[in-house]
């Protein structure tokens, strides 16, 4: 059994790590965990500078969504292990949201329909204007989670597997592959400072920041990585939109149109806008301004709000009173998230690594942190 130090109280017993992962997203949750599984003897620690999941990043905003633009290994092997996540990282979490196998339909302006039963039907009805989309095709091995709850199922499992796990720390690099460990507090006039830190040498180091990596390899290891990255946002119809549904849940599958993914969302339906402009090196730490709808300031980010009055006269639902579009930025889901559309792994130099998502993070970044486990064995 490993530890979480989760405090800067908690002393680091250990000096000396296999491999270190700086990074408790999705990803470096998995690696920590797949690694320990298939390599018991490797010790491995995960740096966290916040907690998990982390309030701003990407495993917390993302839209959970798992509609694949093919299958292939990868795909089926996150499938089976979305619906299986107890019995594959035995961790028990039965309250957490379970992933929903439910297919998703792909609507286009020509082509053939399919049938829909009749409170799909009338859902569609009231979001889209279907007499625009005469064309569908169905895509059975699709649904929606939680990448948050898939992210503390591999934590937990990853420190009952032994791997050690540090939140609220900084890692800042040394020489010799060493990292210093920032253990950061609060004091009491809110403010956070570092509390004490911790030395530890590291065999193998993996970033798996996310949108934060290019910064930390330029401003740790003197590495420049244009890794780019866009400013994502999701937005959620309440659920008083007036729709049928089963339960408390709006009876639809996963629906893509026009770049937009919809999927049922805690009584409402949330709304994952089409790709933004992607941006090289910015100031992550700058949440992008809002723009204004008929004078009225709202928070969602100005490229995101021209997409929308782009689509506004095929998409009733962009117009609905039930459409929360935030008083600021701050309101609305988003991340800074890496910009490319599949995930991957890429060796930097002699025992160091990075893991990055993308677009299609959800569907295939489980196969890809097992993958690089594989490669570090």
């Amino acid at each position: 059994m490993g530890k979480v130090l989760n405090h800067a109280n908690i002393p680091l017993e250990r000096s000396h790590y296999d491999l270190v992962i700086v990074g408790a997203g999705m990803l470096g949750l998995s690696l920590a965990f797949w690694l320990r599984t298939l390599a018991p003897q490797h010790s491995v620690l995960v740096v966290e500078e916040g907690g998990i999941p982390r309030e701003r990043g990407a495993t917390q905003n993302r839209s959970g969504i798992f509609a694949p633009l093919k299958q292939d290994n990868q795909t089926e092997f996150v499938w089976d292990t979305l619906q299986n996540i107890a019995r594959v990282t035995q961790i028990q979490r039965p309250y957490d949201p379970v992933f929903q196998p439910c297919g998703a339909v792909h609507l286009a302006r020509a082509g053939n329909p399919i049938p829909f039963s009749q409170p799909v039907q009338h859902n569609l009805e009231q979001l889209l204007d279907m007499q625009n989309y005469a064309g569908a095709t169905w895509q059975p091995q699709a649904g929606y989670g939680s990448p948050s709850s898939v992210a503390l199922h591999f934590g937990f499992g990853a420190v009952a597997q032994g791997a050690d796990l540090m939140l609220n720390a900084r890692a800042v690099a040394g020489t010799a592959q060493t990292l210093c460990l920032e253990r950061l507090d609060i004091d009491n006039t809110m403010r956070v400072h570092v509390s004490r830190c911790d030395l530890v040498t590291y065999d193998r180091l993996v970033v798996a920041a996310g949108a934060w990596s290019a910064g930390w390899l330029e401003q740790n290891m003197h590495i420049s990585s244009d890794i780019p990255v866009r400013y994502v946002q999701h937005l959620r119809l309440d659920e008083k939109i007036p729709l049928e549904r089963s339960g408390t849940e709006v009876n639809l599958p996963v629906v893509l149109v026009d770049g937009f993914r919809l999927r049922p969302h805690f009584g409402g339906v949330l709304l994952e806008l089409p790709d933004l402009p992607t941006v090289v090196a910015p100031n992550i730490q700058h949440i992008p301004t809002g723009g204004t709808l008929e004078g009225v300031e709202v928070g969602l980010c100005s490229a995101a709000l021209e997409g929308m009055l782009n689509h506004l006269e095929h998409m009733p639902m962009l117009g609905s009173e039930h459409l929360f579009l935030g008083k600021t930025s701050l309101d609305l889901m988003g991340s800074w998230q890496v910009a490319q559309d599949l995930p991957s792994w890429c060796k930097i130099a002699n025992g160091l690594y990075t893991l990055l998502g993308g677009k299609q993070t959800f569907e295939r970044g489980l196969a890809v942190a097992r993958d690089l486990a594989v490669a570090l064995l």
